[in-house]
């Protein structure tokens, strides 16, 4: 009995460091093309907010890849909030990746959101964007 209650334990312990290390790093956007910088209008918890979000892209030399990254700004401060990174392949579908700022400014891997939609990641933290 003891032997299995370790080697269950030891599966368990493989399959999240599977998990973990499957964890994409954020991508260095500090030498990317700035594209868009500007703040739109969302409602936070109810009450109108102004998010300024910031657009960087590249693509790579060979022109099989397309790179972009959204980051998020906190309304209430001038820090990064969440970002969205984009992975575009030639001929295959989007690999979408949130992260999140730690308490140091360090990127942390929140999700994979590729199946997802701008709206869900959005509502994630509460935001829904002020049509106009």
């Amino acid at each position: 009995m003891k032997f299995i209650s370790r080697l269950a334990l030891l599966i368990a312990f493989s399959a999240f460091a599977t998990c973990a290390s499957a964890q994409p790093p954020m991508p260095d956007f500090s030498k990317w093309e700035k594209k868009v910088d500007h703040s739109t209008s969302y409602l936070l918890k109810g009450k109108p907010v102004q998010v300024r979000d910031v657009h960087f892209g590249f693509i790579n030399k060979e022109e099989t890849e397309e790179f972009l990254v959204i980051v998020f700004y906190n309304p209430n401060t001038t820090k990064a909030w969440f970002s969205i990174s984009i992975r575009h392949h030639l001929d295959q579908e989007p690999e979408v990746s949130v992260y999140e700022t730690d308490k140091n400014g360090a990127w942390l891997f929140v999700e994979d959101a590729s199946e997802g939609s701008m709206e869900s990641v959005l509502s994630k933290y509460g935001l829904v964007e002020v049509v106009k």
